[in-house]
């Protein structure tokens, strides 16, 4: 069964309907939402971790978190991703920013395609590692 996602009216997408499909694209992908949480003066960081900010409100990294990306000026949303061992971001759906419609539409294609490869239970085949003689 494959997830119907449609605007308020079906056929006017907002950002209110941008960031519903992003959170569940991220609990689809098991993705943490966000690149920065709060910490206290105290708390240990662990590796790859970068404080952003020297206050009481100090800010750090998560790793591996995702945030969606929204600038009107540049076209849209963009998914964006805190690289594991720096402050670099990069974009797994690739650099190009979408329209509401198109992001929403977007996220539901990849909801389909985990939901159908999941029910099919398909595997990749195995790559032989030996040399062929």
């Amino acid at each position: 069964m494959t997830e119907q996602i449609s605007g308020p009216r079906g056929d006017r997408y907002t950002q209110v309907d941008a960031d519903r499909a992003f959170e569940r694209l991220c609990l689809a992908l098991g993705k943490t939402s966000g690149h920065y949480r709060s910490t206290s003066p105290d708390e240990e960081l662990p590796a790859g971790s970068v404080l952003i900010g020297m206050t009481e409100n100090r800010l750090r990294s998560i790793p591996g978190g995702w945030a969606l990306d929204h600038n009107s000026a540049y076209g849209g949303y963009v998914v964006e991703e805190i690289m594991f061992e720096s402050t670099g971001i990069t974009q797994p759906f690739g650099p190009y920013r979408r329209n509401a419609r198109e992001f929403v539409t977007m996220v539901r294609d990849v909801i389909n395609a985990l939901t159908v490869h999941e029910a099919s239970n398909v595997c990749t085949p195995k790559v032989s590692t030996k040399a062929k003689s």
